[in-house]
């Protein structure tokens, strides 16, 4: 899924929050396909990835995630519409906890 030219209201960024178990928000860098790949190879899960271009519009769904999430960067990760942060977050929850079953 690819937005470029998108503003959601706060109950349309909720619903896309919560449109799969796993949720990814990113741009084309290596954060966000690291990211995808470690719960795709690793995981077996199938990652909704909603890809961010550079552009005015997804800048400001990029601030509608940072008033969410507080987060600033991307990926921005969501596993069952719950907020698990970053990439580096998801490596440490993943190696410290191993608690993917509940993701199924």
């Amino acid at each position: 899924m690819f937005f470029q030219s998108v503003v959601l209201s706060q109950a349309e960024l909720n619903a896309l929050v919560n449109s799969s178990r796993v949720v990814v928000f990113g741009d084309d860098g290596a954060e966000t396909t690291a990211a995808k790949a470690l719960l795709e190879d690793k995981r077996k899960l199938s990652p909704k990835l909603v890809q961010l271009d550079s552009g005015e519009e997804s800048g400001k769904l990029k601030e509608q995630l940072k008033e969410l999430t507080g987060q600033d960067s991307l990926p921005v990760v969501f596993v069952n519409g719950m907020h698990l942060g970053e990439f580096g977050q998801v490596v440490i929850w993943e190696r410290l906890c191993n608690c993917w079953k509940f993701v199924r």
